[in-house]
């Protein structure tokens, strides 16, 4: 992902993965060439996007200066395509306006900013949610399927793989496979189960772990980060501190009274 700076034109070409280009700047007028088409022209307003799936021959002329390109894997988006159902597909979307899909890339830019990707379950679920939504345009949405939770034995299965790698997170797509589900109906069934997105469990479970640990004095703050999977000490007395309160440290004392 760029976040900033974008040029202002792109030659005839074709991407090997998914590829979306959100307006952060004023709103401009642009031309856009699809398949060898006709160029078209559209009001590239401020927060609307470009979604050009992969594979698919365009081109582009009089683009913002100031934009977030984001590429998503094209295996990645196929695995998300099949798990929307029958009736939903890519197609191009120029110059095209969605506050859901404004609000992820925003959040995704936020994760990079703020952790490094380092948070691999919750990034993967972003990008699973914004592929997700990209492709109910190209089709009616399919009717809404009741969501079950995890059968128990497959639950366990998972619970206790995100048990022993609490120092290195599973990503998402790890827990789904053990799981033996795609990514998004393994997301509903492992929420309809445990009441927690799978991103949330993996981090509760690895602050809970960072509280034991903390009770051992001869673990400084750096060793519990590392332990827990957490790049820096900053980063993780960051996340230790939004959800308990307080920082490592401060809890220690208390631990220890």
């Amino acid at each position: 992902m760029k976040l900033e700076g974008g040029p202002t034109e792109s030659p005839d070409f074709r991407l090997l993965h998914h590829f979306v280009a959100l307006n952060l700047g004023d709103d401009v007028e642009c031309e856009i060439r699809v398949e060898n088409g006709q160029w078209t022209a559209h009001r590239f307003s401020h927060h609307s996007f470009i979604f050009i799936p992969a594979g698919v021959q365009h081109a582009a002329r009089g683009l913002p200066a100031k934009v977030m390109l984001l590429e998503v894997g094209a295996q990645f988006g196929e695995s998300v395509l099949h798990s929307c159902g029958d009736g939903t597909t890519f197609r191009p979307l120029l110059a095209f306006e969605d506050a859901v899909v404004v609000h992820i890339m925003l959040a995704l830019a936020d994760e990079i900013r703020g952790s490094g990707l380092q948070e691999q379950v919750h990034t993967e679920a972003l990008g699973a949610a914004l592929i997700s939504r990209l492709a109910l345009h190209g089709a009616a949405a399919p009717p809404p399927q009741p969501t079950r939770g995890l059968p128990l034995a497959r639950l366990h299965r998972v619970l206790n793989h995100v048990a022993g790698h609490l120092d290195a997170p599973p990503s998402l797509g790890t827990l789904a496979a053990l799981a033996s589900m795609d990514l998004f109906r393994f997301v509903r069934a492992f929420k309809q189960s445990t009441g927690l997105s799978p991103h949330r469990y993996v981090l509760d479970a690895r602050i809970t772990h960072s509280k034991e640990l903390l009770r051992n004095r001869a673990l400084s703050v750096t060793d519990v980060a590392i332990r827990t999977g957490f790049a820096t000490p900053s980063h993780f007395a960051e996340t230790f501190r939004r959800l308990t309160n307080m920082s490592p440290g401060e809890f220690r004392r208390t631990a220890m009274r």
